[in-house]
């Protein structure tokens, strides 16, 4: 488990140290293998009484529902991102959300 401000891995959940931020979690949404200062990475919030959709799929985090916020995701430096958590992320449905924000697909543009 990587300590604060090393470089989390593609799709690991982590604890974070931004200021004012309201979701608990973040999801590391880019690769490890690309070596920068900062991480791109989504809000993970409770799932609550709403189900996942396509653009917010779920994630288990220490056994609790959760969802990803994809839409919301942002960059950020690598030294606020905090340690990883036991948690369950499905890789194909984070690629079908990503593929339908960036590129329209399967909502209407192929």
């Amino acid at each position: 488990m990587p300590k604060r401000g090393e470089a989390s891995r593609w799709l690991q959940v982590c604890r974070h140290g931004v200021r004012g931020f309201a979701a608990p979690y973040l999801l590391v949404l880019q690769h490890d293998l690309i070596q920068t200062q900062t991480r791109i990475a989504a809000p993970v919030v409770p799932a609550g009484p709403d189900p996942a959709t396509l653009l917010a799929p779920r994630v288990t985090v220490e056994g609790v529902p959760h969802k990803a916020m994809l839409l919301d995701m942002t960059s950020l430096p690598v030294a606020v991102l905090g340690a990883t958590t036991a948690s369950s992320v499905d890789p194909d449905a984070v690629s079908d959300a990503l593929d339908a924000i960036f590129r329209g697909y399967p909502v209407g543009v192929a």
